[in-house]
């Protein structure tokens, strides 16, 4: 698999400096990726919903993961307010 190429970045986690915590990534081949803390692994899975359990038996911090549930749930409710046809 050649999981280099984004498509969109779903979440974007930041610290209050800015720095990146985690992102969610869908690639161009339909994959997910979760790259997190750098020196840490990066999970790719097919779906996001596999990606999520393979985060939660990771070494992922229990208050990222939290995190990042919560910004998939938000969106999940209310979009991401993106792009409308006209």
């Amino acid at each position: 698999m050649n999981a280099s190429v984004v498509r969109r970045t779903l979440v974007h986690l930041r610290d209050e400096a800015g720095a990146t915590l985690l992102t969610l990534d869908v690639l161009m081949d339909g994959w997910v990726r979760l790259r997190h803390l750098k020196g840490q692994p990066t999970l790719c899975a097919e779906i996001i919903e596999d990606l999520l359990l393979a985060a939660a038996a990771s070494d992922l911090d229990p208050g990222l993961h939290a995190a990042l549930l919560w910004e998939l749930d938000l969106l999940a409710l209310r979009g991401d307010g993106g792009w409308r046809p006209s």
